[in-house]
């Protein structure tokens, strides 16, 4: 028994514990663009080309993520040793579409792309996707060589970069990056406006207000040919630096865009952790999705509430709390035998792992009165109205107009803080 047992050991994928980024990487940032195509059942990954950049801006002291949220994992590992070196959770647009009612009789494809420092040997980069029981499940492999000729320099567009908000090395810092979506060169004076008035409305919000120290935000000045955003609706169609459209997912007030690439080579002008797109849109809208991108239509009178749940998304991997989107696909089972990654939501399964130690009302939580206040398990979110439960019955991943975090979402969103600046 114990020969079978180590042997056993031996062939599990050793973990680095000690995580020395100069021990396995560069100071150099590895973009993989790649295609992604499938169908509600179907994954499949397909490598386009790896970029690289001078300076890795990313956490040095995280390289194995603690709290994987997301669908979707990149994991690289030391070709020779087999230890695991980096990971990254992400959940993507294709993902959210593979949700749809679409996905069940359509194949489609999406471009994507993963940032990682650069190792210093020879890697296996490997791609998991969650199954039905949120398990990772491997999906793409492929090998890394770093002295490859075939690493292109990356030689993006440069645009103006204008800091608005600067406490510090981004080395140590999270890093957002504002990128304007259908503003012409003549309004790009009226989005830095916007920009920065969004900026510091973030952090009337607890509890990025009292840890406003750990961010930096800049703009970049990167000019559409048209004024706008698509609107399918209205057959309206703009040329714009990164196509968003409304629409999305057939959702009148989704606007994003399919071409990532895009997204990525406007932000590449500066540092980045975080993207969010001002859309040029007085039209209620927007959308965000966890360590991908976020968006918001920037002259909507929501705006700011807009922007604020949608970085919940993007930032902190916080799910929605509503109980019906429109444009996924409603579940009739209330009896789900997993427990769900996002850190805002449970289905009871495994709640010692989420909030529990948080809870001060009966489980589950009746919806009334006198728990109106308090921390609990209310049913109802992720878009389904039985079998999902929320932690409060006022938070703005759930309604805009509550204008503040439930207490779960404040340390979710503490805990993400900590991750991208210690």
């Amino acid at each position: 028994m114990k020969k079978l047992i180590l042997i056993l050991l031996l062939l599990m994928p050793v973990v680095v514990t000690a995580q020395n980024f100069d021990k396995f990487f560069l100071d150099k940032t590895v973009r993989m663009n790649y295609i992604i195509a499938g169908n509600c059942q179907k994954t499949e990954i397909y490598l386009s080309k790896f970029l690289c950049n001078e300076n890795w801006t990313g956490t040095k002291n995280h390289l194995i993520q603690k709290n994987e949220y997301g669908p979707f994992k990149l994991q690289i590992s030391d070709k020779k040793s087999g230890e695991i070196i980096y990971t990254y959770t992400y959940s993507s647009l294709f993902f959210e579409w593979q949700m749809t009612e679409e996905a069940l009789n359509v194949s489609k494809a999406f471009r994507e792309a993963v940032k990682f420092p650069m190792p210093k040997n020879q890697a296996v980069i490997d791609f998991f996707k969650r199954d039905s029981l949120m398990r990772f499940q491997k999906v793409f492999s492929t090998d890394f060589d770093p002295s490859s000729k075939f690493i292109e320099k990356g030689n993006y567009q440069r645009f103006t970069v204008k800091n608005i908000i600067e406490n510090g090395n981004p080395k140590e810092k999270y890093d957002l990056i504002f990128v304007p979506e259908g503003f012409t060169q003549n309004e790009l004076t009226d989005f830095e406006k916007l920009a920065k008035e969004y900026a510091e409305k973030l952090f009337d919000y607890e509890p990025f207000k009292s840890q406003k120290d750990m961010f930096n935000i800049r703009i970049i000045s990167a000019a559409s040919e048209e004024s706008g955003a698509d609107i399918p609706n209205k057959n309206i169609w703009k040329n714009t630096i990164a196509d968003f459209g409304y629409s999305v997912f057939d959702v009148d007030r989704y606007v994003m865009t399919e071409n990532y690439w895009a997204v990525c080579d406007a932000a590449s002008s500066a540092p980045w952790d975080g993207i969010i797109v001002l859309v040029n849109s007085d039209i209620y809208g927007g959308g965000g999705i966890y360590n991908y991108y976020g968006a918001f239509a920037a002259k909507n009178p929501m705006s700011i509430e807009i922007f604020v749940h949608e970085f919940g998304h993007l930032f902190a991997g916080l799910a929605d709390e509503y109980e019906s989107d429109g444009a996924f696909i409603e579940e009739s089972n209330e009896n789900y035998n997993y427990e769900p990654y996002e850190p805002n939501i449970t289905t009871l399964k495994n709640f010692q792992s989420k909030w529990k130690d948080m809870v001060n009302a009966p489980i589950p939580t009746p919806k009334t009165q006198k728990y109106e206040n308090a921390v609990g398990a209310f049913e109802g979110g992720n878009y389904q109205p039985k079998g999902f439960y929320r932690p409060s019955m006022h938070c703005i991943m759930r309604r805009l107009e509550d204008k503040m975090f439930c207490p779960v979402c404040k340390r979710a969103i503490t805990d993400a803080v900590k991750y991208w600046s210690e």
